[in-house]
């Protein structure tokens, strides 16, 4: 017997209404887990016929407290050893007051374990350089405002970053769907995923789906994504690393334990070079 059931989570219900992502929804769930951030799970046939599972924080930056910062690998500045985003939660820079309530990875790295685009730490610029000019980035000012693009608008709001951490595909511009770049199988082929994105209303959106599991999730391709991110509702979203990379985790409520909530396509939690960190008060 199949089920089939109507969304029971508004924002899955949008997500199904403006994308053509959704043949048929399984289940969806929504777990409050701090003042203003949420996460929302769904399980769904895709149009094209396959099982796919996604996790979704949406964090309210309108809510006073609720801060997103970045994390590295063992806390340097410039890590050259990797390590699972669990385990960087230990070394984040939690100011007093607060809590850790959620995260997830973050930019893709080269061979020589460097982040491809840039970092900004606290304030200090680390790296300021993009490998590809294509690239992208998350940001926040000292104040929380997020922002978010490629080259031209890294040029533009460079002095202003507080905290940035890279990206891949441009995913939402202006609130409409863009893929650029297209690179061919990277882009085409359904592979686990995450991405970052906000809404006119400072809403900020972290997805993680899950793939290379058949009959569990299959993934999305990076058009697909676009799709997913522009269903949330978000004026700009990026494409962040993947694969066995990605990394969905919060700080579970009832049992203030960090639980990593998607099934990690490598049968454990790949060691990375930095994430993302959601902050909430204690």
């Amino acid at each position: 017997m199949t089920i089939d059931t109507e969304p029971t989570t508004e924002l899955v219900q949008q997500l199904k209404n403006k994308t053509n992502l959704i043949s048929r929804v399984y289940s969806d769930s929504l777990m409050h887990i701090a003042n203003g951030v949420d996460e929302i799970d769904v399980h769904y046939l895709s149009m094209n016929g396959y099982t796919t599972r996604a996790f979704i924080l949406r964090v309210d930056l309108n809510v006073a407290g609720n801060t997103i910062i970045p994390v590295t690998a063992y806390g340097a500045e410039d890590p050259t050893t990797f390590q699972p985003v669990r385990d960087m939660l230990s070394f984040a820079n939690v100011p007093d007051g607060k809590k850790i309530v959620g995260a997830v990875n973050g930019d893709f790295f080269d061979a020589a374990k460097k982040p491809m685009s840039v970092v900004h730490l606290d304030g200090k610029i680390i790296k300021s350089t993009m490998t590809y000019d294509y690239l992208t980035f998350l940001g926040f000012t000292a104040t929380g405002n997020p922002i978010m693009g490629g080259i031209d608008e890294y040029t533009s709001h460079k002095n202003g970053l507080y905290n940035a951490i890279g990206g891949f595909h441009r995913l939402v511009k202006e609130g409409a769907v863009t893929t650029s770049p297209d690179l061919t199988s990277l882009s085409s082929s359904r592979h686990p995923r995450t991405a970052a994105g906000y809404t006119k209303d400072n809403i900020l959106y972290f997805a993680v789906v899950d793939g290379r599991k058949f009959d569990y999730s299959n993934g999305l391709t990076i058009p697909d994504l676009a799709q997913f991110m522009y269903g949330l509702g978000c004026e700009e979203a990026i494409n962040l690393d993947g694969g066995g990379s990605s990394t969905f985790i919060i700080r579970h409520p009832k049992s203030a334990t960090y639980q990593v909530r998607n099934r990690v396509s490598d049968g454990y939690e790949r060691s990375v070079g930095n994430g993302w960190v959601i902050l909430s008060n204690n």
